[in-house]
Parts: C-alpha cells; sequence; structure tokens
C-alpha cells in the first residue's frame, strides 16, 4: 500500500501530535514511540551517540565501551556531538532497522525548516542496496504509526 507524503505526515500528527519525544532514545524505546522496550545498554548508548545526548551511566559500562570499540576511559571523554556520518555493524535482528526508522522520524521533526517555503515538507531519504531492504525501515515506519495510539 502506497501513502502519499501528506498522508503520512497527517497520520504521523495524528497518532504522536500530543506525545513530545524527549530524544531519539525517548522514540525508540517509548511505548507510544517506536516501543522498543527491551533496548540493551548499548543500543541506547547507539541512540545517545546518534543524537548527539551524553553517555550518562552508560558511559560507565565497559561492555559499552567494547560494542563502540573504545576503551572506558575513551568512552567517559565522549564528546556529545551527532556524528555526520553513522555505520552499525551488527549481528541480525539488532534493530538497525527500526533504529534507522527512528532517526528518520526524529530527524524530520527536529530539523531546521526555516529554509522551506510554506507547503514544502521535510524528507529524509530512506536508500539501501535495494529497494525491498528500504521498504523494511519504512515498514518499520508505518507500522510504529498505525499500531500507535
Amino acid at each position: 500500500m502506497q501513502f502519499s507524503d501528506q498522508e503520512l505526515l497527517q497520520e504521523y500528527l495524528r497518532r504522536f501530535g500530543g506525545k513530545k519525544f524527549e530524544s531519539l532514545e525517548d522514540l525508540i524505546t517509548s511505548v507510544e514511540g517506536m516501543g522498543l522496550t527491551t533496548a540493551t545498554p548499548l543500543q541506547r548508548a547507539i541512540y545517545r551517540v546518534a543524537d548527539g545526548k551524553p553517555l550518562g551511566e552508560l558511559a560507565e559500562d565497559p561492555n559499552v565501551a567494547q560494542g563502540l570499540g573504545l576503551s572506558l576511559k575513551a568512552l567517559q571523554s565522549y564528546a556529545n556531538e551527532a556524528p555526520r556520518e553513522l555505520i552499525v555493524l551488527s549481528g541480525i535482528r539488532t534493530a538497525k532497522s527500526l533504529m534507522a526508522a527512528a532517526i528518520a522520524i526524529w530527524s524530520s521533526q527536529t530539523c531546521d525548516v526555516e529554509h522551506l517555503r510554506a507547503g514544502e515538507i521535510p524528507r529524509y531519504s530512506i536508500i539501501s542496496i535495494n529497494k525491498d531492504l528500504a521498504n523494511v525501515v519504512m515498514s518499520h515506519i508505518m507500522g510504529s504509526i498505525l499500531a500507535s495510539p
């Protein structure tokens, strides 16, 4: 089923309009958002890195340091700045596509839109090595929107 940009935006606003997510991590792990309530500390650290947020208590976790390929000391001195590019290499069934979907939603809702003309909708490209894999991310977006209260 294909949805127009306007239909997607209207459905998103109808379903998520009343909830203000505090961060990418909140969007992904909230029941009202993407619903990943079982996110591991490493997953939560990746969401914070992607969002440029402080790691907080996760900066003390040696498993997070190892998962990010850093020493514990390097992790503790992590600069809270969102990366221009983020590459997540992990096994299957680790919520990479879900994270990509959440980042697309988060980015479209937190980007600077002052340069857009009236009626222009912020867009976020979802690409992959083939259309089927890109559709997985789109399905996460639509599934979360359609399943939300």
